[in-house]
């Protein structure tokens, strides 16, 4: 499967090198491994899993220590989006320590809670950029508030307004949604879930 984003003529009208690197495959593995390390970390904490177990498990669950080749091949061959991490994950642990790698939860656990950290990172990089086109469109509003344009209407011609009035509009329109975009943050949008198998 190809799409534009692979294009590396096409790819920057579409997205950014920061946005493909979050939703890369790297970081989305990164991102589960993340998940894979709280789980085990609370686990021991709770003593569900041995605290040794625990430790080992957060020291190897590291994307450098992967390979991802290795990984894409065993996705194919099993046509399954976490079991190929899991096996390396145990691999780097041992056998003995292997056993309570991805203990109690199931691949949804892991796989969506991965990318709902993917989505806040990506979330963080859309603010970031709507403050700073505010801020452009801001000053260019104050800079062109008596710069003379046509006004348009049903795509022609009507009576002159400015550029600054016009940017003024879209800066009141921008200013509306960076609002609901930092609502987001109150409205527990960024949610993960660990349920097990059947939610137990």
């Amino acid at each position: 499967m190809t799409s534009v984003l692979d294009s590396i003529l096409l790819q920057n009208n579409f997205s950014t090198p920061e946005i493909r690197l979050i939703w890369s495959d790297e970081n989305k593995v990164s991102k589960q491994l993340a998940v894979e390390v709280a789980l085990a970390k609370i686990e021991g904490e709770l003593g569900i899993i041995p605290k040794t177990a625990a430790q080992q498990i957060i020291e190897k669950a590291k994307v450098e220590h992967l390979n991802l080749l290795a990984l894409q091949k065993e996705s194919a061959q099993k046509r399954h989006s976490l079991i190929a991490l899991i096996h390396a994950l145990q691999e780097l642990v041992g056998t003995e320590v292997g056993e309570y790698v991805h203990y109690g939860v199931t691949t949804q656990d892991i796989v969506d809670t991965g990318i709902m950290l993917q989505t806040k990172e990506a979330y963080d990089v859309i603010v970031q950029h709507s403050k700073a086109l505010i801020q452009t469109v801001a000053a260019l509003a104050q800079k062109h508030r008596s710069t003379l344009m046509m006004g348009r209407t049903h795509g022609i011609h009507a009576i002159p307004i400015t550029f600054g009035v016009k940017l003024a509009i879209w800066l009141d329109e921008l200013l509306r949604n960076h609002k609901r975009l930092r609502q987001l943050e109150f409205n527990e949008v960024f949610v993960g879930s660990i349920s097990g198998a059947v939610g137990t």
